[in-house]
């Protein structure tokens, strides 16, 4: 009887090491299972917002929308505005033989000279009496000037200044007649001119 007894007891004692062993094993298999899981979930890029290469993206890309896209209005703007500071000087026709007209492109060609820019001027057709020793000066108001007075300024100041050959040949006008500083231009060096990267065209 005492033999059954300690047989039982023996019996009892391995269920109950088997029930712990097993539940140690369920407890291992859950615990790998959520690693391998976590470990999953980390493989790839890391969020930029966590890097630690000196890169910190928290929101939109600037310039963009929501979306992070950019956005083509504003690349216009900028595209606009790197333009227009690339632009370095005028290339400046006068054809108008009115005063007033001759005196708005010269008062303008000061004021681009003034800001630090570069011009030029030809003169062709009825402009091109502003060359002439002959010309008389017209004054105008409110500068009390005239426009071969600010256009002496401007050859003064550095600023090319010619007449068209055109404008020579088909009026009987020879080179001698022209106030000094200002020459006969050729077609070929006025093709680069207007050609050169960040001149703008004005014509009166």
């Amino acid at each position: 009887m005492e033999y059954r007894e300690h047989q039982d007891s023996d019996v009892l004692a391995f269920l109950g090491m088997a029930v712990v062993l097993v539940v140690f094993v369920l407890y291992l298999l859950k615990n790998n299972t959520s690693g391998a899981g976590k470990s999953a979930r980390s493989i790839g890029p890391e969020p930029l917002s966590n890097r630690e290469d000196g890169v910190r993206i928290e929101g939109p890309l600037d310039g963009g929308g929501a979306d992070g896209v950019a956005d083509p209005l504003s690349e216009s703007s900028r595209s606009a505005a790197a333009s227009s500071e690339e632009i370095k000087g005028i290339f400046m026709v006068v054809t108008s033989g009115a005063p007033q007209t001759q005196m708005v492109a010269m008062s303008l060609a000061s004021q681009v000279l003034s800001k630090g820019r570069s011009v030029r001027v030809l003169l062709c057709d009825e402009g091109g009496d502003l060359a002439l020793h002959s010309s008389r000066d017209v004054v105008l108001k409110p500068l009390d000037k005239s426009p071969k007075m600010l256009m002496k300024n401007l050859i003064n100041n550095g600023v090319k200044v010619e007449v068209c050959p055109f404008y020579l040949a088909n009026n009987g006008k020879s080179t001698l007649e022209l106030i000094d500083g200002v020459g006969q231009a050729a077609p070929p060096d006025v093709a680069e001119g207007l050609l050169a990267p960040g001149i703008k065209l004005f014509t009166f």
